[in-house]
């Protein structure tokens, strides 16, 4: 099942293809991009070989990852989000953006449509997302997105075993649907 693209003020958030390997190695391999992330891709053969993983996940009968990227009105892609399907009615969703876009408003709006494609097309009941405590604009973001915290737990970075504070979030359904406009 491909999901329809959701258009927002800024950009068309849409299901990603071969082509946005480019789009994403331009940012994805970026230090600053990373210092936030837990998977980090160090060049572009690496952007690409997660580019191809995601496009097979979207291709299984048993389909339970969806891959997005938020295009600009403008052109090019300015982010990248995922849906995950953990269990019957649960959902995690992530985002990232482009350094060059940040404060733009875009990872609010991604942060939105993915939230709407998992809760309104994918019938999830609850929809969470991890964001590590540092990254205080992504934590702003899920709090405009109508997350709550759920709890927070210190685990160790990817790279470089620091410990680190992750916060979990969490949205119900009814939340989603009760959120004003």
């Amino acid at each position: 099942m491909w999901l329809r693209p959701v258009d927002t003020p800024l950009s068309c958030v849409r299901e990603i293809v071969v082509q946005d390997a480019r789009d994403f190695a331009r940012y994805m391999t970026r230090p600053d991009y990373q210092r936030h992330i837990a998977a980090r891709l160090a060049d572009m053969k690496a952007v690409q070989g997660f580019v191809m993983r995601a496009l097979a996940h979207q291709q299984a009968k048993d389909r339970c990852a969806w891959f997005l990227a938020a295009e600009l009105r403008t052109g090019g892609v300015a982010g990248d989000g995922f849906i995950l399907k953990h269990r019957s009615g649960l959902f995690e969703i992530g985002w990232g953006v482009d350094p060059v876009h940040w404060g733009r408003g875009i990872a609010s709006q991604l942060a939105l449509a993915l939230t709407a494609i998992a809760v309104e097309r994918l019938g999830a009941n609850e929809v969470g997302c991890k964001v590590m405590a540092p990254n205080v604009a992504s934590l702003r973001v899920a709090q405009k997105a109508g997350f709550r915290q759920d709890r927070s737990v210190t685990t160790s970075h990817e790279n470089g075993g620091a410990g680190v504070d992750v916060d979990y979030f969490l949205l119900t359904r009814q939340d989603y649907f009760e959120a004003p406009y």
